[in-house]
Order: structure tokens, then C-alpha cells, then sequence
């Protein structure tokens, strides 16, 4: 409704009676996402394996919970009723890169040291010593912060996925100067000019004069870039800066080595659509596709509410009888008002609208 953002007392706003949307978003994403997802593992094997698989399926569901995964599906579901959602998963890093003739060591849980996660999405993390299982990380992208390949006509066509991420300077180069083995080019940081990036995502009336001193990024997978990394690898992920100086000049680099990306072969987005649409990559929603349907109700219960808003029902009675008009205006219901030589043409009853 126009309530949320913006003025609704002028008298200008539309107002749609019939708020099929959020009626049809509050009755499905509950059902969505509401003690979901639950994981199941079974097993073709006997023995030992059926031991395994009821372990990995505690495991799973254990992650679940402590994830909050079911609150972070309540916004892509959203998305998703709409048109599409987009999550992406990532592994939690620690202090340093493993090199790669312990990375057996790593699978085995033998070799353990204290770690220290980062905030917001990062995309490609390798394996990592851990005092704690490198467990996964899931976050939300907002569509108007994913990229794709915009000549591909099938999703199995896409060549590179991305999304745009926002991080204070500061902060980047703390991580640079503790983290080295990360791969961050500090020279190319400090270079870059900060803007207000949030604000310009926002609407017309954020405050220009508000300054975060922020970093705008955008992490590339490239699945066909693989330069045999190894099992679990799948294509390179690139971390380029775009940045707006004070002259409008727009300057942009690659402010990260590039790095193998640790996971399925569908890379690290998690894709969300109800129904394909041929030659294109972006599914269809229900509510997308039903919306001129809400339209048309609308436009019924905006007539109807008009309508009722116009009735008027009043009665008619002869100017030049002033007794007659007074005995009717000051009659009580259901009583009898006796009028001498009255005419049943005197009063006639009548309603407009409605």
C-alpha cells in the first residue's frame, strides 16, 4: 500500500483494495519456509554406510539451525514469488590459506588452529585449518545486486554469475595488511576513490552529505576458467572496484587475485524461479503472472468503493407544504404520521450512487 514510503494523506496515492500480493506473500512464505528445509540422507549401501549417512543427515539439519537458514529464506522467497531469487553460498574463512600437502591432513580433522570468520560475502574460499568444521555460509543477493550473462538465452548457457558487494576502505585494508595470503592489492584499494554507495542505492531523498568512506566491489565467477586446481574446484572467481572521482571520472581494477572457486560445479549462486520462460534466463512468478488478473479485480473494487462512496438516498417532498416537510423530518421510525389532504405525489423517496 502507499503507506510504507511516502505520502498517503494528500490524496493522491493509489490504493488498491483488493492487496492480493501481500495476502497471497502472507499465506505462502510461511508455508515456504517455516521449519525448513529439512535434510534427509540415504544410503544404496549396507553396514557402515547407513551409520554414516544418518550422521551426515544430523549434521545437515544441525547446520539448519544454527545457520538460521530458515530466517534467511524469508526474503528470497519473497523474490521468488515475484519473479526469481538468488543466494550465495560461501565457506566461513579462517586465519590462512592450507597449503596443498596438508590439505589431507584438513579433511581428516587432524590438523586444527584458531580461526576468525570475515563479514559479508566471499565468495571462493579455499580450505582452511580451523579450530571448528569450515562450515558453509548462505546470504541473500537483492536482484538490483546480481549480474549475469546477459547474451545467454538458457541458464545452462550462462557464462559468468556475479554480484555487487559494499565494504568500508577501512576495513578492506585492515584485512589486506592481516590477511596476505588473501590476495588483496592494497596499492589498487587506497587508489580507489569512496562514494556514497548505499545512498545511491536508496531513493531520491538519501542525504548526499552522508559519507561511509565505502568500497564498491563486484565479485565474477567464471565457470570455463579452471586452471586444474584440483578436486572440489570449479572456475575463478575475480574481485574488480569500481569507483566515481570528484570530476565523475570512472576508474575500476581488480583489487584481489584471482582465485579457484571450492564447490559444485553450479557454482556458488543458488538459483530460485517457479517457471521457466523460453529464450530467457529470469523465471516467472505467480504473482507476476497473475498480476493483471489483480488489476482487473482492482479496477472492480475501485468502482464498487466509488460507487458506495457516491450513495446518497434522500426524499423529495413539496416545497410549499412546510408541514408536510416538517412532520416528515421530525417523525420517528415506524410511526404513523397522519397529513391532512395529503397527495402520494408530494414525496417521492430517491437514491443516487451506490
Amino acid at each position: 500500500g502507499p503507506w510504507y514510503k511516502g505520502s498517503a494523506g494528500d490524496g493522491t496515492a493509489k490504493f488498491d483494495p483488493e492487496n492480493y500480493a501481500y495476502e497471497y506473500m502472507s499465506y505462502i512464505v510461511p508455508r515456504l519456509v517455516f521449519d525448513n528445509p529439512r535434510v534427509r540422507v540415504k544410503t544404496r549401501r549396507v553396514g557402515t554406510q547407513g551409520s554414516a549417512a544418518e550422521a551426515i543427515q544430523h549434521g545437515l539439519n544441525r547446520w539448519v539451525r544454527d545457520e538460521n537458514l530458515n530466517e534467511t529464506l524469508i526474503a528470497p522467497a519473497q523474490d521468488f514469488l515475484w519473479n526469481f531469487g538468488i543466494m550465495a553460498v560461501s565457506r566461513e574463512e579462517g586465519d590462512a590459506e592450507i597449503p596443498k600437502e596438508v590439505r589431507e591432513h584438513i579433511k581428516t580433522g587432524r590438523l586444527k588452529t584458531r580461526a576468525k570468520p570475515t563479514d559479508g560475502v566471499e565468495l571462493g574460499m579455499v580450505p582452511v585449518a580451523r579450530a571448528t568444521p569450515s562450515w558453509p555460509t548462505v546470504k541473500r543477493i537483492p536482484q538490483k545486486r546480481y549480474i549475469e550473462d546477459y547474451l545467454a538465452s538458457d541458464r545452462s548457457e550462462i557464462r559468468f554469475q556475479g554480484h555487487k558487494w559494499i565494504r568500508d576502505k577501512e576495513d578492506l585494508l585492515d584485512e589486506a595488511a592481516e590477511f596476505p595470503d588473501r590476495g588483496w592489492n592494497t596499492d589498487v584499494i587506497e587508489s580507489m576513490a569512496t562514494n556514497n554507495a548505499r545512498e545511491s542505492e536508496r531513493n531520491e531523498g538519501a542525504n548526499e552529505d552522508a559519507q561511509r568512506e565505502e568500497v564498491v566491489g563486484y565479485d565474477i565467477w567464471i565457470p570455463e576458467r579452471n586452471k586444474e586446481d584440483g578436486d572440489g574446484y570449479h572456475g575463478r572467481i575475480y574481485t574488480l572496484a569500481v569507483s566515481v572521482g570528484e570530476q565523475g571520472e570512472v576508474s575500476s581494477d581488480f583489487i584481489r587475485e584471482d582465485r579457484p572457486f571450492y564447490g559444485p560445479r553450479s557454482g556458488p549462486y543458488v538459483f530460485f524461479g517457479a517457471y521457466d520462460v523460453p529464450d530467457e534466463t529470469y523465471s516467472l512468478g505467480p504473482l507476476t503472472a497473475t498480476y493483471g488478473q489483480a488489476l482487473d479485480l482492482n479496477r472492480h473494487a475501485l468502482s464498487l468503493t466509488e460507487s458506495a462512496g457516491h450513495y446518497k438516498r434522500g426524499i423529495i417532498v413539496d416545497a410549499s407544504k412546510p408541514r408536510l416537510v416538517d412532520a416528515i423530518k421530525n417523525a420517528e421510525h415506524d410511526t404513523v404520521i397522519p397529513i391532512e389532504g395529503f397527495n402520494k405525489d408530494d414525496v417521492m423517496p430517491v437514491e443516487i450512487g451506490g
